[in-house]
């Protein structure tokens, strides 16, 4: 046993060496069949193909034939109806014809799929060697031989480590179809195919008799041809339309190709029908033609499956779009030889034509080919001149799939890791929104808009780096010079996956159109000769032409879904570049991405009301509905160019997806869509929009045209420049400032889409959030002397605050005899992270109707001074904190005489403090000003902490001394070095970034709002450091949030997937202050020497009871590897870190909140108020007992409380006039009228009972104005034996039984109950207990 101990350390410790080594060869894996081969019955002898016939179907799509009875494997297809749909292909029909007969199909793929796990190499421990041989025992436990070093390097050279390789096998492995399921969906193919072959034919009939012909020929049936609402055909047509068989039956999509991804939703198995060439006339490409003889004959296919005995049970439905509709069967699920269910798939018909039945050139995107208004008479009408590129690829579309599949068939057999690369890229998409399919679990799955196709796009980008691209720029060389590819066949999964990231994140599609490379090897010929590469650039926005120079693979993607797909990549790369010991593969592949509330700054909902538009757009689109999203975004984008950094709508999963049967009339379109705009920053709010110069007319008039002529004006600046403009008035109050862009917003949405909005439509989630922070206008307007939201926010009391430093070096020498060298703020008011902000408070009417004790509250600020070196210091520990005493009177007295009436000052002292004979720090200056704020001075004098440390390390010194100095020292450091580094980082990053300190209010309210408060259970500090990891960790920085509630919701998914028990935060603040927008914040070099202190503090305090979260800022390492400290060196945060049970249930919370968050399915007209509400209103169920006290002497209630009653404090005002006297004589006041900084009875009564009951109790208090406090009773004193008796046990107890001279007892809630009642006297109003 030592011997294999010693071995598989060796192997473990060259794989962590071989995970960092350079570059080295890039082992070759063994080809992967990515096809299924059709072979006969007989040869059966593989597990994965489902239909072994003789013939190989993408033979067969190359040839262009009918498959033969026993075709291969059903594939499941992850793709749905727009994966195929968006393959394009090839040449004319001669790159897809067999030279010979019908019956003599090639394999395309030869390898045996039992040979493909070979592939795996170098495993540890394993019973084999690298060359399959089996090892004997003492070749297992021998050394790494160099082959399987050489594979140990190769794996940390490929997949960044041998975890990574092993989490990515497996994830295949789970989202890969059991092709030993499929069966049942073999016997349904083999069926279907002998179903269609053998419907009789149809002849010529008109359109207005189409209907009755296909109830004539299956009288059973109940089909409606789904002509369309764009464009259906008149009854006096002028085309017939005819049936008859299909010339081929094509198995397409991702099923051969093996890279078929499990869905939620099922699988798709895609199956074209190609549709003879003589159905159709050279002509039929025009004005809709080809899709109504193309939904006639998807309707007499529908007839045939419906009405067939052979397919008895099998549910068939109309689904994909409205001018490519297809049909979808789905599984009996009666346990009979159909019942495909098992493999949770459906089967989806396309409907296909040949690549020569109308000529490429007539196709290209600059061509119109919708003439009359009418769509269906030519004569009728005049031309349209606008080209209808979408709707000239849709016909190409439908000739494409066998061609891609060809292509992309050839590219999995060159790369063995193709496969495997495209199903990480298919699983990465679709949990960030893009490709069809929505969730089984009850919650709602946005979908970014026109992106259904997106799993087949990524893996034909994937392709397109394997193969290099056709360079269109004449600079770079001449047309059909291919460039080099980027990515090479030889790469692992991963280096394919991260390469594939990395172009998307980097390329830039808006200046650099994309042509992939063609391959006349596979038949995919290029057809730039015919179609112009010019028209794609000048009919999209975003441009990848598929092989053959056919299609634009973007072509139902808004610019918008493009951007959304790079920014998503983005931040993917951040993750996989990060070096830290965390892989981020739940981040990346895990974790469902798709609810916009956690990728946004701003999200609307919109209702929409159904319209019908016979403009070219229209036409152009696949429905009305589908122009309109594509003209939303249009407007959007204009109207927030130098605001956003994109727009994007979103839709429901589900209702984008939803069949239709087979008698369905209509076409349901999207009632609600979401619009999310993730801003550029601060530029979001300007107040101006810069429009043309006056002399250029036609800029001017299209300005004018798009933002109304009552907005648009002519205005003189600054440098001389008379301009359109358009000026966005707001008030003083930074919430109007922030919601420019909504009323940007619903502007231009209102103008020019206003007929498609039903009513009131617009809802914003941020306006859901306003408020939360800001006290009532009541209180405000009342109570304080001005309103901090109309004065600049917390410039009011930064303001207050450099006015005292000015008065504190003012003070003449004679009465301070000591020169200020600094004065640092220490208060999150003074660093714009306090839940709310700072307010003047008018003093002189404490305790009247104007302002009643439950509108008192007077924050304090923490100002730490140090004054200069001198030899007036004592040089012992307790006359320096009478020395701090004397000097602080003396500044109180110099700072009367500047400062004059109205300044209140008073020396306090600590809660804790010992008085004479302290060697502690624990007194301060109270200072309350005229301007309504409220100062605490601390003096700060670095002998102190020497002298203190001096004692903690004599070992000649009592056990009772070094307790006193370590627990000073602890202090010291708390309040004069960790508290002024900790508001120094703190107010960088809220300079950086301006939704920080909205991020943190938001999430303070939130913990807060929960009966967490910072005393108790979560310390402010700790939470604003979590609320800075969201700006600065992994994520480029011009990337951050830019509103508060996107930080918020980013806050609580970070809280939520922290695994803070074995991970500490590390918050890369220095290099996030350093770092240029591009770049993501890391704290480089950080991270081993941030574990030792972790592994420390882990065992010095096993239990969690004091640093459950373990916060640690880069700027903090330097500090560490200096200092002897240990974990102690680090931040405040962690110091004061949550216990172990309020970290569990403040991530409990988390949790619950994300899901709520992700679970909100945009009804109720978009409001978000009751979703805000149920984030912030706590659960008090789960308490023993509900203490509930009296609002009127909560000096809190007023203007923080969440659900605060205005007639407490209302009922006793004498009006919104403070020049109006009050109507009732005598003081109204409990508290007094002489103020009191920082004096919360309700939080002071909290601390009382805490250190009375702290073995008895735990209790939980909203420090923001709550009138209620929780409480849970220690579990250890509640069991039924109870505990044995004895003295001094510490705790009320009661015998067990109830009878006195037991031996065991118990707590005695009642008693402890009555005592609490007792001693909130006047505070308290009732006490609630679960067990009465």
């Amino acid at each position: 046993m030592a011997a294999g101990t010693k071995r598989k350390h060796a192997i473990a410790s060259t794989a962590d060496q071989t995970a960092s080594a350079g570059p080295s060869r890039l082992s070759k894996r063994p080809a992967r069949p990515v096809a299924a081969d059709l072979m006969d019955g007989s040869d059966d002898d593989d597990g994965d193909d489902d239909f072994d016939d003789g013939e190989d179907l993408l033979a067969a799509a190359q040839a262009g034939t009918a498959v033969s009875e026993g075709e291969e494997e059903g594939s499941d297809d992850d793709e749905d109806e727009n994966d195929e749909d968006m393959s394009e292909g090839g040449a004319g029909a001669s790159a897809y014809e067999s030279e010979g007969d019908e019956d003599d199909f090639e394999l395309l793929d030869g390898e045996d799929d039992a040979e493909q796990d070979d592939e795996e190499s170098a495993v540890a421990g394993g019973s084999k060697s690298l060359n399959g041989k089996k090892k004997s025992k003492v070749d297992l436990y021998a050394l790494p031989t160099n082959e399987e070093l050489q594979a140990l390097t190769e794996v940390g050279e490929q997949f960044k480590s041998g975890l990574v390789k092993m989490k990515i096998e497996e994830m295949v492995s789970s989202v890969t179809p059991k092709h030993s399921k499929a069966k049942p969906l073999e016997a349904i193919l083999h069926r279907l195919r002998s179903l269609v072959e053998s419907i009789e034919p149809i002849p010529a009939t008109s359109v207005k008799e189409a209907a009755k012909a296909i109830k004539k020929r299956f009288p059973a049936s109940n089909v409606t041809i789904p002509y369309g609402s764009v464009a259906p055909p008149k009854k006096d047509a002028q085309y017939s339309l005819a049936f008859e068989p299909p010339a081929a039956l094509q198995l397409v999509g991702s099923w051969p190709l093996k890279v078929a991804a499990k869905r939620p939703s099922g699988l798709d198995v895609d199956v074209a029908l190609v549709m003879p060439s003589s159905l159709f006339q050279e002509k039929d490409h025009m004005n809709y033609r080809y899709f109504h003889k193309r939904a006639f004959y998807l309707a007499v296919v529908a007839a045939a499956i419906s009405t067939s005995e052979e397919l008895r049970g099998v549910q068939v439905t109309f689904g994909g779009d409205e001018r490519r509709p297809t049909l979808v069967l789905s599984p009996p699920k009666d346990k009979s030889g159909l019942d495909f269910s098992k493999l949770k798939a459906e089967v989806r018909i396309h409907l296909a034509h040949q690549p020569d039945l109308f000529p490429p050139a007539r196709l290209a995107p600059g061509r119109n080919n919708v003439r009359s208004a009418s769509a269906d008479d030519e004569a009728s009408g005049s031309a349209l001149a606008a080209p209808t590129p979408r709707y000239n690829a849709s016909i190409l579309l439908d000739s494409l799939r066998a061609p891609h599949l060809v292509y992309l068939h050839a590219t999995a057999k060159a790369c063995p890791a193709f496969t495997d690369a495209a199903l990480l890229l298919r699983v990465w998409a679709f949990q960030r929104g893009f490709g069809s399919g929505h969730t089984t679990d009850g919650s709602v799955r946005r979908l970014v808009a026109g992106t259904e196709g997106a799993r087949f796009v990524l893996t034909m980008v994937l392709a397109h780096l394997l193969h290099g691209e056709e360079l269109s720029d004449r600079k770079a060389g001449p047309l059909g010079v291919a460039a080099r590819a980027k990515l090479f066949n030889t790469f692992s999964s991963y280096q394919l996956f991260r390469g594939c990231i990395d172009w998307l994140a980097t390329h830039d599609f808006a200046s650099h159109p994309v042509f992939m490379k063609s391959a006349p090897e596979h038949g995919l010929v290029s057809r730039s000769d015919r179609i112009p590469r010019e028209d794609f650039t000048a009919q999209y926005e975003r441009v990848l032409v598929d092989p053959t120079g056919s299609v634009n693979l973007l072509d139902e993607w808004t610019p918008g879904a493009v951007d959304l797909l790079q920014h998503e990549a983005r931040l993917t790369f951040a993750m996989l570049d990060d070096e830290g010991p965390t892989d981020h593969f739940s981040d990346i592949f895990l974790r469902a991405k798709s609810c916009p509330s956690f990728t946004f700054d701003e999200l609307a909902s919109v209702r929409l009301e159904s319209s019908h538009s016979e403009d070219a757009a229209a036409f152009d689109h696949a429905s009305a509905a589908a122009a309109t999203l594509a003209a939303v975004q249009t407007t959007l984008r204009r109207a927030l160019a130098t605001r956003c950094h994109f727009t994007t709508v979103l839709q429901s999963a589900e209702e984008s997806g939803k069949l239709r049967t087979l008698n369905s009339k209509s076409f349901s379109a999207p009632s609600q869509i979401e619009l999310g705009f993730l801003y550029r920053g601060t530029q979001a709010q300007r107040i101006v929009e810069h429009g043309p110069l006056q002399e250029d007319v036609a800029a001017s008039e299209e300005f004018r045209q798009f933002w109304g002529e009552e907005v648009a004006e002519l205005r003189r600046f600054k440098d001389g420049r008379i301009s359109y403009s358009v000026v966005w008035e707001v008030g003083p109050r930074q919430a109007e400032r922030a919601g420019i862009p909504r009323r940007i917003v619903r502007h231009v949405m209102q103008r020019h889409h206003g007929d498609v909005l039903a009513g009131d439509a617009i809802r914003f989630e941020g306006g859901g959030f306003t408020g939360l922070v800001e006290a009532p206008e009541s209180v405000t307007k009342a109570a304080y002397l001005a309103s901090p939201e109309e004065r600049g926010g917390f410039q009011l009391v930064q303001s207050a605050f450099d006015t005292l430093v000015k008065q504190l070096r003012s003070l003449p020498s004679d009465e301070v005899p000591l020169s200020l060298i600094t004065a640092t703020p220490c208060s999150p008011g003074l660093r714009g992270t306090s839940t709310f902000i700072p307010a003047p408070l008018d003093v002189a009417a404490l305790g009247t109707p104007r302002t009643p004790d439950c509108a008192s509250w007077l924050p304090v600020h923490d100002v730490i001074l140090s004054f200069e070196a001198s030899g007036k210091w004592p040089d012992d520990l307790e006359a320096i904190q009478g020395m701090k005493m004397a000097l602080l009177e003396r500044v109180a007295a110099a700072l009367q005489t500047v400062i004059g009436e109205g300044m209140h000052a008073r020396i306090a002292f600590d809660a804790d403090a010992v008085g004479a004979g302290s060697i502690q720090d624990e007194v301060s200056l109270e200072l309350t000003l005229p301007s309504g704020f409220a100062f605490r001075l601390r003096i700060q004098h670095d002998r102190e902490r020497v002298l203190l440390e001096r004692i903690v390390a004599d070992r000649f010194a009592t056990p009772a001394q070094r307790s006193d100095a370590t627990r000073a020292l602890t202090r010291h450091r708390q309040r004069f070095t960790h508290a002024p580094k900790h508001h120094a980082r703190v107010a960088a990053l809220v300079h950086r970034f301006p939704a920080l300190g909205e991020t943190t209010r938001l999430l303070k309210r939130w913990v807060r709002a929960h009966q967490l408060d910072e005393e108790g259970h979560v310390p402010n500090e700790a939470l604003e450091l979590l609320a800075a990891s969201v700006f600065v960790n992994d994520t480029p920085l011009g990337l951050a949030p830019s509103t508060g509630q996107a930080g918020f919701t980013a806050a609580l998914r970070r809280l939520a997937g922290w695994d803070w028990k074995a991970e500490p935060l590390l918050v890369a603040v220095q290099a996030a202050i350093l770092a240029s927008d591009q770049q993501a914040g890391k704290a480089e070099n950080a991270t081993q020497s941030q574990h030792q202190p972790f592994k420390e503090a882990r065992t010095s305090d096993p239990s969690l009871s004091r640093r459950a979260w373990f916060i640690v800022t880069d700027d903090e390492e330097e500090e560490a590897e200096a200092s002897d400290e240990g974990s102690d060196a680090f931040s405040l945060a962690t110091m004061r870190g949550p216990a172990a049970a309020s970290a569990h249930a403040l991530q409990t919370l988390a949790r619950g909140a994300c899901g709520l968050i992700a679970a909100r399915d945009g009804q109720e007209e978009g409001d978000t108020m009751a979703l805000v509400k149920a984030l912030f209103k706590p659960s008090l169920g789960h308490f023993d007992f509900l203490l509930y006290l009296n609002p009127a002497v909560l000096s809190r209630y007023a203007p923080q409380n969440i659900s605060a009653d205005a007639s407490i404090w209302s009922s006793s005002s004498s009006g919104s006039f403070k020049n109006k006297p009050s109507k009732k004589a005598g003081p109204v006041t409990q508290l007094g009228r002489t103020p009191r900084p920082g004096f919360d009875a309700a939080a002071s009564f909290v601390q009382l009972l805490r250190g009375l009951y702290s073995d008895s109790l735990r209790l939980y208090y909203d420090v923001n104005g709550g009138d209620v406090v929780g409480g849970l009773w220690n579990p250890a004193l509640s069991q039924r034996e109870g505990k044995r008796f004895k003295p001094r046990i510490g705790f009320n107890a009661m015998p067990v039984d109830g009878k006195e001279g037991g031996e065991n007892v118990k707590l005695n809630k009642e008693a402890v109950l009555a005592e609490l009642e007792r001693l909130g006297e006047g505070l308290v109003v009732r006490v609630e207990s679960k067990e009465k």
